[in-house]
This record gives C-alpha cells, structure tokens and sequence, in this order.
C-alpha cells in the first residue's frame, strides 16, 4: 500500500483532510473564510457585557451576539436590546429601546411613562423610586434607550437619546 498519492503528491493520512483534489480544498477554505469574514463584519458580531447596567438581563463578562441586519427591513421597537456606536465608532454600549420617535419621555419617581402612561416593564425586578427625568420629546430619527438596573442612582445610569444612525443591530437573544 503506498503512503502518499503520485498524481496530487497529498499524504495518506492527510487525504481525508485534503480529499482528492487539493486546489478545489483550497478553494473551498478561502470561499469559506471570506463569509466568515463577511458575515463577521456584516451580518454578525460578538460584544461582551461591561458593567452592571444591563443586570439582571445580562450579567457582566457574558458574550452575546448583534445582528447587524435586524433593521434593514424594519424600525428599533420598544423592549429591543439594541448596540449603539458612541463617539468615534470604537466605543460601544448595549442599552434596552424604551421611547420610540416622536414620543415624550419622563421618569417619575423610577417608574417610566410614555405620552404620560406608566410603561409597563416585566424585565426590571426593582427600581430606585428617587429617579426623576423630563419630560422630553423623542426627534423624528431618536430612541430613548436604558439600561435594566434601575437600583442605582440616577446620575450613575448612562440613558438618553441614540439616533437611528448609530444603532449597530439588536442583540440576539
């Protein structure tokens, strides 16, 4: 029995690997790391929760993925766990889509209100009733966005507007 392959000089024990025809191999595993790449840089990328604005949802050090391509077809909607670009674009937070465009955001006493209603939020298991805020009208391309730990002091929450442009993708959950 021989050990290699004359016509494609591929080993024996390395023909499984390789197959029969070493340049289609080569092909294939070049066709394939271009839409790793591709869909790492378009379609799917991961981010790591940092810090403790997220909790109970996500607890820091947990990795998740964003779907870069969640809204090309439609808009953010309320409750979405979205990923906004900050200045200069390396920089990234995650934080949960409370207002929608056009809308009138306030917080009183920890509890938010949209339009003057209470919003009702299943996700938060405690809130820090000293939170008070607006109220203020969302711009035609914004979205009022926070995070889901509410216990803390209002000035420690990072919260506001994210325009629709720098809105990564939503987060998969």
């Amino acid at each position: 029995m021989k050990e290699g392959n004359q016509s494609t000089g591929v080993p024996g024990w390395a023909r499984p690997l390789i197959g029969k025809n070493p340049g289609m191999t080569l092909i294939r595993a070049i066709v394939f790391v271009g839409l790793a790449i591709g869909a790492y840089k378009f379609v799917i990328t991961p981010v790591k929760v940092f810090g403790v604005s997220m909790e109970p949802t996500y607890q820091q050090g947990k990795v998740l993925w964003v779907n870069k391509l969640a809204y090309r077809s439609r808009l953010p909607q309320r409750s979405d766990i979205i990923v906004i670009r900050m200045a200069g674009g390396s920089v990234v937070i995650m934080k949960r889509v409370i207002g929608l465009p056009g809308e009138t955001i306030s917080i009183v006493r920890g509890r938010v209100h949209i339009d003057g209603d209470p919003l009702d939020e299943p996700y938060i298991e405690e809130r820090n009733e000293d939170w008070q805020y607006g109220p203020k009208e969302l711009a035609d391309d914004q979205y009022f966005v926070i995070g889901d730990n509410r216990t803390t002091h209002i000035e420690k929450q990072e919260f506001g507007f994210a325009a629709r442009k720098d809105i990564i993708g939503r987060v998969i959950q």
